[in-house]
């Protein structure tokens, strides 16, 4: 689960990459409002294949900037 708070209404985009920069899947692309999101990645790539045990880098694109984080998948 990756968990993200908004402040302000607006776009917003979650991405998971390999380690190496690869985009694996584009989790969130849309308008939110206000308030604290739960999103799920069930370990699939964009075309629905498991990915492999890692680490994998998730990027939160919002008006306000950009935050990325690590994180270890584990099979």
């Amino acid at each position: 689960n990756i968990s993200f708070s908004i402040v302000d209404a607006g776009q917003v985009s979650l991405k998971v990459y390999d380690i190496s920069g690869k985009e694996i899947i584009d989790l969130v692309n849309g308008f939110y409002v206000p308030g604290t999101y739960n999103i799920k990645w069930n370990a699939v790539d964009s075309y629905g294949n498991q990915v492999s045990s890692g680490i994998y880098i998730y990027q939160l694109h919002t008006e306000k900037g950009i935050f990325s984080n690590s994180m270890i998948l584990m099979r």
